[in-house]
């Protein structure tokens, strides 16, 4: 991979070594792998990677870090790239390897020489200073007065200066000193990087100068990243050089999602990062630069997960590679063989062909697969190595059989009539974001406390919950201090419990407040009564403003659980009563409040076992907001007719919904379902045997958005691993509530046939007659193009507003290709070529111009059929009033200029002058086939992103220069680089030449890729 005359190339500096890493820069590198890659030159290990991080040296002097799913790629004839291999993640000396120390020593070197230090803080760094010269003379050698002649290497030249004489003399008898004590390098390194993380609690921490959103005001900022800051640990912001006015936002271990959005603003594109925590509303902050917009959802993604979930994607707009690989073949990270041995113990009771994979903690390219062979036996190790981009069982391969990839290895071991394997494969232990395992999350043991706020923190930014507050603390109630009501008839009595309302004189508040007061009945037994009072112990701890405050207990017979009192009862009564006064958005905030506390109680490690709508409690509910709360789950009994609410992997067992948090996902998803049907019950759809009850059979609920479905589907999904976790569900109910498509059923006149739609509503963000304009512009050329590869218009909705158009279930082409990345054949890519070319075929003849045709607005019907979508940018030729004609044949010219279009989809006719044709929706064209025989991985830019005149004019430069979109890699190993090579040179190339005239029509390109298909068919190969 080393670098060669006349091609790009991407420099690496590592540590002190003088000459860089070169690499050759006409490939295609992402950062984190190529992290990866130098770990391993230079001998860190797989455990460490997620520490490391690669900074950008720009030709203006600015440094920047490089989010770890950015692509880089220098071409020939370009500058070089220079990167520098650091530490970007701090982490206690005893989680390093030897390597790692060595350049974390580098660093605070290079720290301790450059930042300005004073007072006491000298002394501290000559102590340094003295370490690392010992360092320097045990490892090379170097005797005592040679080291003290080259002395001021390691020390600030502004402390050399200061005290001139002083310094040597007092750095010459230090370093006697610990010679003396002939302490080890091992030993004196550990010491070095000890002390310089207690004397600069500041080092690492990371700076971006943003704008904060507040009050619906912007005001620029500092944005400070730093788990370790004695005062504001984690995120916080404040204007610059004024300390004391920065503001606390949350730790690291607080963060539930981080989000990346483009915005446009005055015309000039901004980037939104949208934080939202566990307590207090999300933050918003505003980026000039996309460099460090990503760069600053990178660190907090990367503290994440070396602190609280190392197998959570904080942000989905900058994920981790590896974890995307790692989730899909169900494999954990570099956790230890304990900790393998004790989970398998734990969730599988070592039953055989039960297994677990991980990741190797010293070997790079190399997993672990423990297997357990023999029923109740502790598991073999097996090792599984790459080799040549192909994956091989290490040892037990006879006739060396290689794979694709990890899943395609498990497929084949999991064979039953597999002859002479080591073993079968049955039952996978998956990885869980809630793994706690110190070779995992290497940074936890060294963050700040709590902040002292002094006023600079808002309240609504402090911690909800101060568990050392005597009005928090759980008490034992004398039954004496309850002024019982009686039985309430609006609270239901259950099978084991009764719940009362009752008055109470609150000892911190020094007044009355309403309790409800839940006991058992007088005929249950002993068994009932401990699991009681098990459930009390569990409730009483939590605190969290969507779960349920209980105020104590009461000891005395009967023993009884106080609680706060909820005046408008149930959530499923309350919604059969208010549905005609209840909005989406409060469903949607109710939902929300319910899904953070199930977030809430996993991360205690709390199964809840019984989230259903009658256990949600509603507090309040005004023009404002709808408050809802989730109750205790009561005792561990099932009834049958609560079988829509069980995972089907408890159904023979019900007992594990106690132990799966897994179950509470799907029990929200169908509690979801019962919040957007407004308190229906799902056993009611079904007649026959409860234990036959499928939630596929239950109807979509009236107006629930596509959002909202999906996160249902998502929840009861037949694989645990698959359902999420309340983070993920969190994420796409907030997302959810700004969307605009909504899911429905159409029915035919007299309601003989109902089908599946999606409903395209707009929001009213600007005139709205200008608004109905575009949108009718857009249903007209819509249901006129009937055709195979279009997605087909049923009607319009008038008020409000709406386009209903066909349901297309597996989403846009560039969100099946990246779920199905490694599933992707070659078949697949062809057959989706054809179908688009086929699409806007049709197009043509009938003379509409597309205009914004790109992987985004194609969607997969089928698995090998896609259909084009998005017509709101379209236009047809012979019909617009600044339709044009000339000698190149008919052409639209763009007239109204606030139309913005995404640049890298455009052709150069586009771009200078606004013409659009038929020919320009081919230069689109080339460009989705780059993103599809991807994976939909490729950045399709050919510059970086700016404000939009800028980025334009630099477009249209790179086009004249003869510059376009580079070859893409191949997304899998089925994927054959030589077909990926064919279709770029003889169909994208053409597309995007110069002349309208000089590219290929789309009936020619349909006709090529029907060619290529037959060819595909008869020899496997498109050549």
């Amino acid at each position: 991979m080393s670098g060669s005359p006349g091609k790009g190339q991407i420099l690496i500096h590592v540590g002190a070594e003088r000459r860089p890493l070169s690499l050759n820069g006409d490939q295609t590198f992402i950062a984190e792998d190529l992290c990866n890659y130098v770990g391993k030159l230079v001998g860190t290990t797989p455990r460490c990677r997620l520490l490391y991080g690669l900074k950008e040296m720009k030709p203006n002097g600015e440094t920047v870090w490089l989010p770890p799913n950015r692509r880089i790629i220098c071409e020939p004839g370009m500058p070089p790239v220079e990167l520098k291999f650091l530490v970007r993640f701090r982490a206690p000396v005893e989680r390093l390897d030897p390597k790692t120390i060595d350049i974390f020593i580098g660093q605070i070197r290079e720290y301790t020489l450059t930042e300005e230090t004073s007072g006491a803080a000298e002394k501290d760094v000559l102590g340094l200073s003295v370490l690392d010269m010992y360092r320097e003379m045990m490892e090379s050698n170097v005797p005592y007065s040679t080291i003290m002649s080259d002395y001021g290497k390691f020390v600030p030249s502004r402390i050399r200066r200061k005290h001139l004489h002083y310094t040597k003399r007092a750095i010459g008898e230090k370093l006697k000193a610990v010679m003396e004590r002939k302490e080890s390098v091992d030993g004196v390194k550990k010491t070095h990087v000890k002390s310089a993380l207690e004397y600069f609690p500041k080092f690492m921490s990371e700076e971006y100068a943003a704008e904060v959103e507040e009050a619906g005001k912007k005001t620029a900022c500092i944005v400070h990243v730093n788990p370790y800051d004695p005062l504001f640990p984690g995120l916080s912001h404040g204007p610059k050089s004024k300390h004391d006015k920065r503001k606390w936002v949350c730790k690291i271990e607080d963060l539930i999602y981080v989000c990346l959005r483009e915005l446009v603003a005055d015309g000039k594109p901004r980037l939104l990062v949208e934080v939202t925590r566990k307590d207090g509303p999300p933050v918003n902050f505003h980026f000039n630069s996309r460099d460090h917009a990503e760069a600053f959802v990178s660190a907090l993604h990367g503290y994440y997960r070396l602190l609280e979930k190392w197998f959570f994607n904080l942000s989905q707009e900058v994920p981790s590679p590896s974890l995307v690989r790692l989730r899909r073949d169900k494999a954990h990270g570099p956790v230890g063989p304990s900790f393998s041995l004790a989970k398998l113990k734990e969730k599988k009771e070592w039953s055989e062909g039960s297994y677990l994979l991980r990741e190797s903690a010293t070997e790079y390219d190399t997993f672990h697969l423990d297997v357990c062979t023999v029923e109740g036996r502790q598991p073999q190790t097996f090792k599984i190595v790459k080799v040549d981009s192909k994956y091989q069982l290490k040892g037990h391969d006879q006739d060396g059989v290689q794979f694709f990839d990890i899943k395609e290895l498990i497929m084949h071991y999991s064979s039953k009539e597999l002859q002479d394997a080591p073993f079968v494969l049955s039952d996978v232990v998956p990885p869980s974001e809630y793994d706690r395992c110190d070779d995992l999350l290497l940074c936890r043991g060294q963050t700040g406390s709590a902040p002292q706020t002094n006023g600079s923190a808002p309240d609504h930014l402090a911690p909800v919950a101060d568990v050392s507050n005597a009005e928090t603390q759980p008490l034992i109630i004398p039954v004496s201090a309850l002024i019982s009501f009686g039985v309430d008839p609006s609270v239901r009595r259950g099978r084991f419990c009764m719940i009362r309302k009752a008055k109470w004189y609150h000892p911190v508040r020094k007044n009355l407040v309403d309790v409800a007061v839940k006991y058992l009945t007088q005929d249950v037994s002993l068994a009932d009564m401990k699991a009681f009072l098990n459930m009390c112990s569990v409730v009483l701890t939590w605190k969290h403003v969507s779960l349920l405050p209980f105020h104590g207990v009461v000891l005395s017979d009967p023993c009884s659980l106080i609680g706060e009192w909820a005046p408008l009862g149930s959530f499923d009564v309350y919604l059969r009563s208010n549905k005609t006064k209840l909005k989406q958005v409060e469903l949607s905030e109710a939902a929300t409040a319910i899904v953070k506390a199930i977030n809430e109680l996993h991360d205690m490690n709390i199964v809840h076992g019984k989230i259903r709508c009658r256990n949600i409690l509603v507090f309040a509910h005004t023009d404002r907001q709808l408050q809802v709360k989730l109750a205790d789950p009561g005792l561990t009994v099932v009834d049958k007719i609560e079988y829509p609410w069980i995972a089907p992997e408890c159904m023979r067992d019900v007992r594990k919904i106690w132990r799966s948090k897994s179950a509470d996902v799907w029990a929200f998803g169908t509690t979801l379902w019962e919040i957007y049907s407004f308190g229906k019950n799902p056993s009611d759809f079904h007649r026959g045997r409860p234990e036959d009850f499928a939630v596929t059979s239950l109807p979509t609920p009236e107006g629930c958005s596509v959002v909202i479905c999906k996160t249902i589907e998502r929840c009861w999904d037949l694989d645990p691993f698959a359902r999420g976790v309340p983070q993920d569900h969190l994420r796409s109910l907030f997302q959810g509530q700004y969307g605009v498509v909504y899911k429905g059923t159409l029915n035919s006149p007299g309601g003989f046939k109902q089908e599946e739609v999606a409903v395209k509503r707009l929001h009213s963000m600007c005139g709205i007659e200008k608004i109905r304009s575009e949108f009718m512009k857009e249903i007209a050329i819509t249901r006129e193009s009937r055709h195979r590869n279009i997605v087909e218009v049923k009607g319009i909705i008038e008020d409000p507003l709406s386009l209903v158009l066909e349901y297309i279930p597996h989403g846009s082409l560039v969100q099946y290709e990246t779920e199905h990345r490694s599933d992707l054949t070659e078949e697949q890519l062809l057959q989706f070529s054809l179908n688009i070319a086929e699409g806007m075929e049709f197009l043509a003849r009938n003379k509409i111009v597309h205009r914004d045709l790109a992987a985004r607005n194609v969607l997969v019907a089928q698995h090998d059929l896609v259909k084009i979508s998005d017509f709101g940018l379209a236009r047809r030729i012979n019909s617009d009033g600044d339709r044009a004609n000339s000698a190149d044949g008919d052409y639209y010219i763009l007239q109204d200029l606030t139309r913005k279009l995404p640049a890298p989809w455009q052709s150069l006719e586009n771009l200078k002058d606004q013409r659009f044709s038929t020919r320009s929706d081919v230069w689109s064209f080339g460009v989705t086939l780059c993103e599809m025989y991807s994976g939909c991985q490729m950045n399709v830019s050919l510059v970086q992103p700016s404000n939009d005149p800028e980025m334009v004019i630099e477009m249209i430069k790179a086009l004249e220069s003869g510059k376009r979109v580079p070859c893409p890699q191949s997304p899998n190993a089925r994927i054959s680089a030589e077909l990926v090579r064919v279709v770029y040179e003889n169909v994208a190339l053409r597309c995007w030449q110069l002349n309208p005239h000089d590219r290929p029509s789309f009936p020619s390109l349909a006709a090529l890729f029907r060619d290529y298909i037959i060819k595909w068919k008869d020899t496997g190969r498109v050549a």
